[in-house]
């Protein structure tokens, strides 16, 4: 898990200096959260997401058709990576918490999961 960590911190550095450093232009958490879940779908090839807004600071995504499998890697990457691109965006102690995901579909013959995560920032 450590390991897993370090790497994604690295990973979401080295993106943000790249591909995704139109990202940072926008420099805001709320920018940021427009478009976190979309490239979390776009980076990984599969599923689709669901955004919604309870209140100024804070954010529910739901991630459909994640493999099951793959569970406890993207509980740690989902993590990781959203708080530290929210910290470089100017966010104040952001925090996301992930809710027990619930059962999707078997698609191609894999068991999918719907990955619900709550965003917080100050």
């Amino acid at each position: 898990e450590r390991y897993l960590i370090q790497r994604t911190r690295y990973q979401a550095q080295r993106d943000m200096r790249g591909v995704y450093r139109f990202l940072l232009k926008l420099a805001s958490p709320e920018a940021i959260m427009e478009r976190l879940p979309r490239i979390f779908t776009q980076m990984f090839e599969f599923g689709d997401y669901e955004l919604k807004e309870p209140g100024p600071q804070e954010r529910d995504v739901r991630l459909y058709g994640i493999p099951r499998v793959l569970n406890d890697y993207f509980t740690v990457v989902f993590k990781t990576y959203s708080e530290f691109v929210l910290d470089l965006a100017g966010a104040k102690n952001p925090r996301v918490e992930i809710l027990p995901p619930s059962m999707g579909k078997t698609e191609h013959g894999i068991v999918t999961q719907t990955f619900h995560l709550r965003f917080s920032w100050m």
